[in-house]
């Protein structure tokens, strides 16, 4: 009973706050208009949701961008794809990346894809073959990923550590830790290498039915107890403040053809948000995965609230887009094809 309780006074102090909030907003309202009550404003209307604004302040609510949100939109996209299931419409952009239709998809629109040795094979009889790429069917960001290098040193692309069986290094460091990484499929892949020979850098493209809202460039240790360094950018190329660990990394600038594979694959997807993952190689760019429901958009991933309103803001921009492209008898047969969907 006394937890309850407790619980109870949370929620309680919670919509108390709410609240508050919206009686401040009152009071600035009937203020002069100035710059700083525009951002006093703007900043009080973000600490709430829709459900907290009453009718009266709907509108104004909107003119300053409230509700906008990534994470919002993509927990509501998530849903809808549910409720889509629900009533026959099957494999629409599913959370679990099926890798090998990744790549068809990508092959169709001539977007370049690593060699593939298979990924089918159980992690027992997984090949030990130089310069390739091991990994889950399903996976996780780098959890799991392994380099076997050109003397067949297997190497942990998350950690930098060096193991002497692809055994050892699946049950130290990810093996129980992880559940969204599969262990029952693994992948194997034509490594992609950078001019140093080391792995190929990991670029992000946050995707919004043919625009590109963020750049996510990725380098990996190369060593046991180096850091994964990242660096963010705008569609324009400049640099986002993210919320992430590790020193920044010096970037080597955008590829014109990133933006252009990006909205190939976007463009003939049926849904308003994907992150497509690139590997930037010593000969060019090679898909990586489509990444449709990606964590890092939420509170614990690498968003600001600021850029999760702006991304938030082309996320309902590209919904609009989507949508009149279907009332206009747009198909996606190439979608249905490959992914084997269902509507």
């Amino acid at each position: 009973m006394n937890k309850n309780r407790h619980i109870e006074q949370v929620v309680l102090a919670f919509w108390s706050s709410k609240d508050f909030v919206v009686k401040e907003l009152r009071k600035i309202r009937l203020t002069n208009n100035s710059a700083e009550k525009f951002d006093a404003l703007r900043n009080l209307y973000a600490c709430l949701s829709p459900r907290d604004v009453p009718e009266s302040l709907m509108q104004e609510y909107r003119m300053h961008d409230g509700g906008y949100s990534l994470a919002s939109s993509v927990n509501h996209l998530i849903r809808q794809k549910n409720a889509l299931l629900n009533i026959g419409v099957k494999n629409l952009a599913r959370g679990k990346n099926p890798k090998d239709k990744d790549r068809s998809f990508a092959k169709f629109f001539n977007v370049p894809v690593p060699e593939n040795y298979g990924d089918t094979f159980c992690l027992e009889n997984v090949p030990i073959i130089p310069e390739t790429i091991v990994k889950p069917y399903s996976g996780c960001a780098a959890n799991g990923v392994f380099y076997i290098n050109c003397n067949c040193e297997i190497f942990s692309v998350s950690s930098g550590k060096y193991y002497s069986s692809l055994c050892d290094g699946v049950s130290l460091e990810v093996a129980g830790k992880n559940k969204k990484i599969s262990f029952d499929r693994w992948v194997v892949e034509r490594a992609i290498l950078s001019d140093d020979g080391r792995i190929a850098r990991n670029l992000k493209v946050f995707t919004f039915y043919g625009k590109v809202g963020l750049f996510l460039e990725t380098a990996f240790p190369f060593s046991a107890g180096g850091a994964v360094r990242k660096s963010a950018y705008d569609e324009l190329g400049n640099v986002v403040k993210l919320r992430f660990k590790g020193a920044g990394l010096s970037s080597l600038g955008i590829p014109d053809q990133l933006r252009d594979y990006s909205n190939r694959i976007s463009l003939a997807s049926p849904v308003p948000f994907l992150r497509i993952d690139f590997l930037r190689g010593s000969n060019g760019l090679y898909l990586g995965e489509i990444t449709p429901h990606p964590g890092s958009i939420y509170k614990d991933g690498v968003m600001t609230p600021d850029l999760d309103v702006i991304l938030g803001k082309m996320f309902i921009d590209a919904e609009a887009r989507l949508f009149k492209d279907l009332l206009q008898g747009k198909s996606f047969d190439t979608y249905r094809e490959i992914y084997e969907a269902t509507w």
